[in-house]
């Protein structure tokens, strides 16, 4: 993948195979992958100040707190003390990150000051700091100091006409949205494939038959709709799916849903009592369905819309029905008088009904 070198430990085989045979779709967790990183190429002119990094307070102070946080390292935090327990872990593998955010930094800064000016000076920078944050490896080690520097500088870099408040900003901006789905890995990860593909096969079931699309749709899942547009980053030769969540899926099938139905044209069914059959027992499953399958409550926008659309179709017919086949009507006089024994019904026009009273 690019220039990552991904390493995958597994803690509980038997496990692992048994996800492969009963789950549709076999995840691993963020916390069993690691890798180290790798050295990013500047792809820009560097103009690198002399003696840096020793040129001036701000330079210097990236090499001075590089070394001394990595002396602290990995007892520095709660998140990198963890790595203590991996049974791969040794803190030499990670002796090169504080020369590693020296060196990269002045990259980064150089190729800021290239493209600040350019049409598409936003895409081709943050691509570019997407390429250095994965460069940092699976756990990051070194990230969150590198990532102060870039807040202070884009805060601060007040002295550089070419490099606006504003574009600085939306910079910032990015960077924040970057370090949110970092940190919210865990959250992201329980809404894996298997949720939405049950999500899926739930939205499925509950669709009436007369939606010609069905069954097909019983047969297939849809993969590329679980996914926003894909971006493809040129430093990291790499294109980026972005998965989405549970809620933004159902979204997409409430309005698939209502697709679906705007296509049927009741007053064009070739068999119209075929039609009304299917109608009225869709109307009645669907209503075991919801009774039955436990639905979230925006899955239950769909269920809501069926019932409406099914119980418009029963109207519809029935109304229609009353025009083309009306009931008789008795427009005589009717009387009723009673002789005796017998009740007699007069229906006009001499039509007499005889009752006989029970004794």
């Amino acid at each position: 993948m690019g220039n990552r070198n991904f390493n995958i430990e597994i803690k509980d085989g038997n496990k692992f195979i048994e996800d492969l045979v009963t789950k549709k779709f076999t995840t691993i967790d963020g916390e069993y992958i690691w890798d180290l990183g790798f050295d990013t190429l500047p792809h820009c002119t560097v103009n690198k100040p002399k003696n840096y990094p020793n040129c001036c307070d701000f330079h210097k102070s990236i090499k001075e707190n590089a070394i001394k946080k990595f002396e602290k390292f990995p007892h520095c935090c709660d998140f990198h003390r963890k790595l203590v327990k991996k049974d791969w872990f040794k803190k030499e593998l990670y002796n090169h990150v504080p020369e590693k955010i020296v060196k990269q930094w002045i990259f980064l800064e150089c190729f800021m000051d290239e493209h600040i000016e350019k049409d598409d000076w936003y895409r081709e920078i943050t691509d570019y700091f997407d390429y250095v944050f994965d460069s940092f490896g699976t756990p990051t080690v070194g990230i969150s100091d590198f990532i102060g520097h870039m807040y202070h500088y884009l805060k601060n870099n007040h002295f550089k006409e070419n490099f606006p408040l504003w574009k600085r900003k939306l910079l910032i901006e990015f960077i924040n949205e970057s370090l949110n789905v970092k940190k919210n890995t865990e959250i992201k990860a329980k809404t894996d494939i298997n949720i939405l593909h049950g999500t899926y096969q739930k939205w499925v079931k509950a669709l009436p038959s007369v939606i010609k699309e069905k069954e097909k749709l019983e047969q297939i899942f849809p993969l590329g709709v679980l996914i926003h547009s894909p971006h493809y980053n040129r430093f990291t030769q790499l294109t980026k799916y972005k998965t989405r969540t549970n809620g933004e899926f159902i979204e997409i099938l409430i309005n698939t849903t209502k697709s679906f139905l705007l296509q049927i044209d009741s007053t064009k069914v070739a068999d119209a009592q075929k039609h009304q059959l299917e109608i009225i027992n869709e109307s009645h499953r669907i209503k075991q369905v919801s009774l039955l399958q436990t639905y979230s409550k925006k899955e239950m926008k769909y269920i809501k819309i069926l019932n409406i659309w099914l119980k418009n179709e029963k109207d519809y017919f029935h109304e229609l029905n009353s025009v083309l086949h009306p009931l008789p009507m008795v427009t005589n006089n009717i009387s009723v008088k009673n002789e005796g024994n017998e009740n007699i019904i007069n229906l006009g026009d001499n039509a007499v009904i005889q009752i006989q009273a029970k004794p």
